[in-house]
């Protein structure tokens, strides 16, 4: 992973792994996740970065793979219209 420093001498990441995953295949899929700059790249999205802090930790966290794990969280829904 490779880092820059910003106007105030943080560092931030721009290059480098960005996903990872551990996978469990059986009955019922398990996963846990990592996307190290978050999900988003957008300067001032609450997403960006949000996941380093995981990342330093060594951690992930669970994928979402459930509609009952996902309807909680979502943030935003769109349905695009094919023509």
């Amino acid at each position: 992973m490779y880092f820059a420093e910003d106007k105030d001498n943080k560092k931030h990441a721009f290059h480098g792994d960005t996903y990872v995953a551990v996978t469990e295949f059986g009955d019922k899929v398990k996963a846990s996740v990592l996307l190290s700059y978050g999900n988003a790249t957008q300067p001032g999205n609450k997403h960006s970065g949000d996941q380093l802090k995981l990342l330093s930790e060594k951690k992930l966290r669970p994928a979402l793979l459930e509609r009952a794990d996902i309807l909680p969280v979502l943030e935003k829904k769109e349905t695009l219209e094919i023509k």
